[in-house]
């Protein structure tokens, strides 16, 4: 079974800025449990507007799990910019960077990369769909484990708002998510749940 899901909040520090905190949290469950791989992260920082667009810089940790036991540590520092395309509709540009502790081998330990272009449009007030293309770069201390990838992604997601004394929160459940490494695929299919 395949999860994820992500909380956020802002706090309003002016007229055209927030203090933004977001968790993400994924798994990949499997019957055996010594095959579950297990993440969360955590980040916060300022989110600026910009006439219509919006820029967000985010710094944090992520800490992932595999069978139950640790296995790397992340620090992470990105940028988010969106861009209003109209009413239903946004491009949105991420540059990521990490340093990794892979705490089940030191020939895993390094940096990674990530830049990635998405378009995404709402389907309603609480559903819409985005594809993105996005470049990934892991130099690791061995070469052998150095990869570079240009995975690309079609998800329909929806929202579900969480109420709370401390403002708005939103909760992101994938609804539906397949991905393909070479060709963005041109219809969605259900995950798998079982």
């Amino acid at each position: 079974m395949a999860l994820e899901g992500q909380a956020y909040g802002r706090l309003r520090l002016g007229e055209q800025a927030n203090l933004l905190a977001r968790m993400t949290g994924t798994g990949r469950l499997y019957g055996d449990g010594a095959f579950d791989d297990v993440a969360l992260r955590i980040s916060t920082g300022p989110e600026l507007r910009l006439g219509a667009d919006r820029l967000t810089a985010e710094a944090g940790a992520t800490w992932r799990w595999f069978g139950g036991k640790p296995y790397s540590t992340t620090a992470i520092a990105m940028v988010n910019y969106f861009h209003p395309l109209d009413r239903r509709s946004q491009l949105r540009v991420l540059a990521a960077f990490g340093l990794i502790d892979n705490r089940r081998s030191r020939l895993q330990d390094g940096r990674s990369e990530t830049l990635s272009l998405s378009y995404e449009r709402a389907l309603s007030g609480r559903a819409g769909i985005a594809i993105t293309l996005s470049g990934e770069r892991y130099d690791l201390r061995d070469p052998a484990y150095s990869i570079r990838s240009m995975p690309q992604r079609l998800s329909l997601c929806c929202q579900t708002p969480l109420h709370r004394h401390s403002g708005p929160r939103c909760l992101h459940l994938p609804a539906d998510c397949l991905q393909s490494r070479s060709t963005i695929v041109s219809s969605l299919q259900p995950a798998r749940t079982a």
